[in-house]
């Protein structure tokens, strides 16, 4: 009775709760800006990365040449091929003693693993991406990833959907227990963005879209978390195409993680929780690039 009573108890403040969020007035443009500065360490190390990996030049000073290694890039690349070169083998165990009904079942839900996968792979092909395992490693070396996992039937069909998101766009909250609020955004251009909704629309969202009157559009997908409860809402240019919705999920369907330094205890712990794979050897990098353009430079002037 008392385990009855516990569960009714908590079904009604998570009622009261939906209640209340689906009443107030949540400015999303403003939380999503406090997010993003309190991720603004990261993102300026995710930058700096970034910018190692694509062997972006500085700018000359005074004439001096300004060279760059492409080692970074090249161990980068080599990293991500290999981690991606080949699929997984998906072996599920069976008992000792098994029957050949056991086996069977295993046998399919193999092969069920692998459909999935696949599935995957012909979603990433078919948006003009590369296969699934390759872009998740690039997210991974990178030190941060971010993956919107949701499983849609309709029909007959199922789809199963692991999209791989940029992390710096990015912004998570966590309590105690779990994500209570992720807000994904970004700047796209007009055409991209117009596209984007008439895809929600085909899907079922019942929204009004005015042409974007600027090249650049800022998309906001905001999700927070109440309870048992979550809700979501996306915001294109300055119109809300579509309102803060409770979705049938008693989670957020976005999975965030980082490699590098997993714990919490310092004031710059964004910063530091996600390692790049290159992050040991910036230091030398800028070094080489020192030493590299000095001798071209000495070179030039003296040949």
């Amino acid at each position: 009775t008392a385990n009855t009573n516990d569960r009714a108890n908590k079904d009604k403040i998570n009622s009261i709760v939906c209640e209340v969020i689906m009443a107030e007035e949540i400015d999303i443009v403003s939380e999503t800006e406090q997010l993003k500065d309190y991720w603004h360490d990261r993102d300026i190390q995710i930058e700096a990365d970034r910018s190692i990996i694509a062997l972006d030049k500085p700018v000359p000073v005074a004439d001096k040449i300004k060279w760059v290694s492409n080692e970074p890039k090249v161990f980068y690349d080599t990293s991500v091929a290999l981690i991606s070169s080949y699929p997984p083998r998906f072996r599920l165990p069976l008992s000792i003693n098994f029957e050949a009904e056991e086996k069977e079942k295993m046998a399919k839900t193999e092969r069920f693993i692998l459909g999935i996968w696949r599935s995957l792979d012909a979603r990433q092909y078919n948006r003009g991406q590369t296969y699934w395992l390759r872009e998740l490693a690039y997210w991974v070396l990178s030190g941060w990833y971010s993956v919107f996992c949701l499983v849609k039937k309709e029909g007959d069909n199922v789809d199963f959907i692991a999209d791989l998101w940029d992390p710096k766009t990015v912004y998570p909250e966590w309590d105690s227990e779990g994500l209570v609020k992720c807000i994904r955004t970004f700047s796209t251009d007009k055409r991209t963005a117009k596209s984007m909704v008439y895809t929600w629309q085909s899907k079922g969202l019942e929204t009004e879209f005015a042409e974007p009157s600027t090249e650049t559009v800022k998309i906001i997908n905001y999700w927070v978390k109440r309870g048992n409860e979550c809700f979501n809402a996306i915001l294109v240019g300055d119109q809300t195409v579509k309102k803060l919705t409770k979705e049938p999920y008693d989670h957020i369907p976005i999975h965030i993680g980082t490699v590098g330094i997993p714990e919490k205890s310092t004031l710059d712990w964004p910063k530091r929780a996600g390692e790049n794979i290159i992050a040991a050897d910036r230091d030398m990098y800028a070094y080489r690039n020192i030493l590299i353009s000095l001798l071209v430079t000495i070179m030039a002037e003296t040949a």
